[in-house]
This record gives C-alpha cells, structure tokens and sequence, in this order.
C-alpha cells in the first residue's frame, strides 16, 4: 500500500469530488462478518455504514452542495405539481382526522395542533433541500388549507 492515496478515475462523475473529499483506490477491509466495498465495511446484517461515519455523511450530502453551485434553474412544474399533491395528501389526512374529532371540538383542536407540532420540525429542517422543499411546502400548505376547513367543520 502508498502512503498517498491514489485519485479514482471516476472521480469526475462522483458528487463527492465536488467536495475536493479523496477517495483511496485499492483499500478494502476485511471482516468475517461482512464484506467490504470500496473500503468501508458493509455488514451482513446492514447495521454498519464505514468505520468514518462522518465522512460517509459528507459523501452523502455532497451532491446537495454541487446542485446548489451548478445555478441549475428551479423546476417550477414538477415541484408544483409535487407540492400540490402533497397539499392534497396532508389536507385530506387532516380534514379527515378533524371530521372524526368533530363531535369533540376541544380534542379535535388539540389533535390538529400535535399534528401541526409534529411536522413542523420535518417540514423546517426540508426546506432548503432541493426536493424536499417541494414536499415540505406541499405539506404546510395542507396543514393550513386543512385548518381553515375545519373552522367550517367546528363552527
């Protein structure tokens, strides 16, 4: 073994290049429980990623980091369309979690803000995501075309 890791050759076409993040060629470990590929550790049973997780995850993420420095234009149409669905999924999902709770109006306010406090998180962290910020706001939108559904359905 080098002690300079060699360049792949297909470094070019790997999101992780645009990280400048270097990838030996040739190392692999061995373990009678698993199977190693490109040197990190794959277990039988799934349970392991690699022996660096940190770099795993940066490797990951890498391709988020290349689409936002490649100034690729926004996909208005099929993001729309993506968050429209998703509208229609999460409203549908609430009106009818509101609909069932109608004849307790109380407990159903109550279902509908724990609802709203357990996506919120989800829908935060998606939001600057290339894809997930379709959904993520395809969601909100539901969540808030649901609510004022149900101010029809309490009232």
């Amino acid at each position: 073994m080098s002690s300079a890791p060699d360049r792949d050759p297909l470094a070019a076409h790997d999101p992780a290049s645009a990280l400048d993040v270097e990838r030996p060629v040739g190392e692999v470990m061995a373990s009678s429980e698993g199977q190693a590929v490109d040197g990190n550790l794959v277990l039988a049973d799934g349970a392991g990623r690699g022996d660096r997780p940190n770099e795993d995850r940066d490797r990951d993420w890498a391709w988020v980091e290349e689409w936002r420095l490649s100034e690729e234009p926004v996909p208005w149409g099929p993001g729309l369309a993506v968050a429209a669905f998703c509208a229609l999924v999460v409203g549908i999902a609430v009106w009818v979690l509101t609909a069932g709770l109608a004849d307790i109006p109380l407990l159903s306010l109550g279902a509908n803000v724990l609802v709203a406090l357990g996506l919120a998180p989800a829908l935060w962290l998606s939001r600057s995501l290339p894809v997930l910020r379709w959904i993520a706001g395809g969601g909100a939108a539901g969540v808030v075309i649901a609510w004022l559904a149900a101010l029809v359905v309490l009232t």
